[in-house]
């Protein structure tokens, strides 16, 4: 939906990241992000400073991010280090609970969409967060947006959603750090939905005998099928995760 530009902000005197539009189709979403980006203040949240248009398109400037995308971590034959993994998620959840706060579900978190710099964790990609009790139009019962391999069961069925779904996406980006894989794979989208509607999440210690037990009942309980049985809060996450051994 976008091109994104390494730029100087001539007025902020500073390196920042320029993400143009030049489709009209997903205008609403751009400034929705712009609109949710700027509510949050928080270091685990990629800042969003302007808005502005040009001929033809509108664009945002925003902080720009040197580092790597959390799914460059991601290796089957190289699971990441457990103390590693738990300080990422830890970020991540700090994000969460920061935007949840505010009422903000980010419907869309996946390891593509965080970024590792040489001092943050950073959640981006706004682009199809919801406030709570607003924004119906485009999130309405039965439109389904996102990417199927982090999605809840809630969010698949196009049922109304909270924080919890969002807790369930992390569960998924959790397990993919630990075991080097997504619990859920098949050859089509149907097939990897249907699996998170129908089956329990394997066990990793199929793939790492050695992962202490605290971590797949961490895990179960992230990716619990029913919301009520999972955390409640991103602040639980975090306590959960100062818990887990190395």
């Amino acid at each position: 939906m976008s091109r994104v530009y390494k730029a100087r902000d001539g007025e902020l005197d500073e390196l920042v990241a320029v993400k143009t539009l030049l489709s009209r189709d997903d205008e609403d979403r751009l400034l929705r992000e712009v609109q949710i980006c700027r509510k949050i203040s928080h270091p685990n949240v990629v800042r969003v400073f302007d808005l502005g248009r040009f001929q033809g398109g509108i664009f945002v400037t925003m902080e720009l991010l040197e580092g790597e995308r959390l799914d460059g971590l991601i290796d089957p034959d190289r699971p990441l280090a457990l103390a590693r993994a738990r300080a990422i998620l830890a970020e991540i959840a700090a994000g969460l609970r920061e935007a949840h706060a505010l009422g903000v579900i980010h419907r869309n978190l996946k390891p593509s969409n965080v970024i590792l710099t040489a001092q943050r964790v950073k959640i981006l990609d706004f682009g199809i967060a919801r406030m709570a009790g607003v924004d119906s139009r485009l999130t309405q019962t039965g439109l389904v947006v996102g990417s199927p391999m982090y999605m809840s069961p809630e969010q698949l069925q196009g049922m109304p959603l909270d924080a919890r779904t969002d807790l369930y996406s992390l569960g998924i980006l959790a397990y993919t750090l630990v075991a080097g894989r997504e619990p859920f794979q098949g050859a089509s989208s149907s097939a990897v939905a249907l699996q998170h509607l129908q089956d329990p999440p394997p066990d990793p210690r199929r793939v790492r005998p050695d992962l202490p037990a605290a971590w797949p009942a961490f895990l179960d309980r992230l990716l619990a099928k029913r919301p009520a049985d999972r955390y409640a809060l991103a602040e639980d996450v975090l306590d959960a995760l100062q818990t887990l051994p190395d």
